[in-house]
């Protein structure tokens, strides 16, 4: 028996390895790969696991048996139970199970004892769980995913905050929604939770200070009829209204379901303000000495609050998109009429797209490269930001299309705050063609065999015409396409029947080349 065989070399293991080690090796290499970037690599790396495991399978016995030694008396399990076992240990689901108890148990000891409001505690917890063995099988790794998931669209738990920012790391949801819409409703869910956190996230930096201390306020109010202002449920309306899903993640639902219950009664007491720009809102006066509150309710930080309002008043429109009921007054006077929204102009477009700089490499693989963007603009047309729904595995030109997306001149009134943008390029390269290119003694005996007399109609001046020929591996011409015509078919033919009557091209000759004629026309 050879000592090593590719495949184990692949895997960096020696005949030594057993089918635990095998799945080990496959999960270290596999974190070393770039699935999109090179699906070869990772197609090879595959395969040898694959041909791995079937190799243990096979010679399983012959290592497992000592010629030289005694065999020891060992109570033999009765098949049906060894069977059972077998099953149980190779069994992705109770894998998946058992990786999610033990990772369910430490996290349980973490909220206890603390920190659970750290991203870094919950890293360690969740990589750890996923370099288990019991997670070496991918399907068992794919199930123990799933119910992370779950975990966290069933709603806040301590320290879910920060697990839900682990997990968009370490699964990669973030990056590509592919990973996280696999799994059902429950995925949409956590997608949509994404994205709005996104957003939350390419606020100006003064305006997500102010709403992350509105979320803390949140957080420490279970009992917001007692403790918040008016502003306060207003705020919260608005803001709700646009980060529910991600709100439902990071907040306890007993928390917001009271606060919604509060905005409603509210509401029903006052009515609703008219759709009046954040940056206009007035500060609440102080709070009580015995109550607490965020810093939009402070009085010693006004000034701080309209200095925030007036760097966020692009962020307005946005965030105060109409979604309450008509106030009951006289609505306030406005200089013209609404304009319907409408999205970016097929013109706009295009102008982005020609500014696109980006130069493909020769070795990219050939398929259709497709980034969407989700773009939100101020009230001027000015682009604030955007989120990237979609990657075209090619960061690189999904940086080129963001910068030409950023760098546009404001869009025009009328246009929607909120669009999606997206761009793709359609990359099919024909193989470089092997062997060499006809030479030039070859060409000039072709055009020793074109014989062709022009009509009286023919214009004086050159004529070209181009073709592309194919040979069969004999080197005859099997197959010609004209990719340039003259200005006289007849001369086009006399080319093409030269080319199919030529002998045959000597070994070694591209397959596939062109190859260009011409003849000038003097005046008749």
């Amino acid at each position: 028996m050879r000592d090593t065989f590719p495949f184990l070399v692949r895997l960096g293991l020696d005949a030594s390895a057993d089918a635990k080690d095998i799945r080990r090796a496959y999960a270290r290499e596999l974190k070393k790969i770039d699935q999109e970037a090179t699906p070869s690599a990772f197609q090879e790396l595959r395969e040898s696991y694959e041909i791995a495991l079937q190799w243990h399978e096979h010679h399983r016995p012959e290592q497992e048996i000592d010629a030289h030694a005694e065999p020891a008396p060992e109570p033999v399990p009765e098949p049906a139970v060894q069977n059972k076992q077998e099953q149980v240990l190779d069994d992705p689901y109770q894998l998946a199970n058992q990786a999610f108890e033990k990772f369910s148990s430490q996290a349980a000891d973490l909220v206890e004892r603390g920190p659970a409001h750290l991203p870094a505690s919950w890293k360690r917890l969740l990589q750890g769980g996923l370099n288990d063995d019991t997670l070496l099988n991918l399907t068992a790794r794919t199930l123990f995913e799933d119910r992370i998931a779950h975990l966290l669209a069933s709603g806040w738990k301590p320290g879910h905050e920060a697990l839900f920012v682990v997990a968009c790391e370490v699964f990669d949801w973030a990056l590509d929604s592919r990973r996280i819409l696999q799994f059902g409703e429950t995925g949409a869910k956590i997608n949509d939770a994404i994205n709005e956190w996104k957003l939350f996230e390419a606020l100006h930096p003064n305006a997500y200070s102010t709403f992350d201390q509105l979320i803390r306020f949140v957080r420490e109010t279970p009992e917001p009829e007692r403790m918040a202002g008016r502003k306060d449920l207003m705020v919260f309306h608005q803001f709700a209204g646009r980060f529910n899903n991600w709100l439902d993640l990071i907040i306890d639902r007993e928390i917001l379901e009271k606060w919604g219950y509060a905005v409603q009664a509210e509401l029903e007491r006052s009515g609703p303000e008219p759709a009046t720009p954040v940056e206009y809102m007035e500060a609440a006066p102080p709070p009580k000495k015995n109550a607490s509150s965020w810093e939009w309710n402070s009085a010693r930080n006004w000034p701080l609050i309209f200095v925030i309002f007036a760097l966020i008043r692009g962020f307005a429109a946005f965030l105060n998109a109409p979604h309450e009921p008509t106030h009951a007054g006289p609505p306030p006077a406005r200089p013209q009429a609404a304009m319907p929204e409408k999205g970016p102009s097929q013109e706009r477009i295009n102008e982005i797209a020609s500014r696109i700089d980006y130069k493909w490499p020769r070795n990219t693989v050939n398929g259709e490269y497709l980034v969407s963007y989700d773009v939100f603009i101020d009230a001027d047309g000015a682009v604030l930001g955007m989120n990237l729904l979609r990657s075209s595995g090619n960061k690189d030109y999904d940086e080129a299309v963001k910068k030409a997306i950023r760098e546009t001149k404001p869009f025009p009134p009328g246009t929607k705050t909120r669009f999606n943008l997206r761009y793709w390029v359609n990359i099919k390269r024909d193989p470089e063609p092997k062997g060499k290119p006809p030479t030039e003694a070859q060409f000039r005996a072709l055009q020793d065999e074109i014989f062709y007399v022009p009509g009286s109609a023919v214009q004086a001046g050159e004529l070209k015409v181009s073709y592309e020929v194919e040979l069969n591996d004999k080197g005859k011409v099997i197959k010609l396409k004209k990719v340039q015509a003259s200005r006289d078919p007849a001369f086009d033919e006399v080319v093409a029947d030269a080319l199919r009557a030529t002998k045959a091209f000597p070994a070694g000759t591209q397959r596939k080349f062109s190859m260009v004629y011409s003849r000038n026309v003097g005046k008749l």
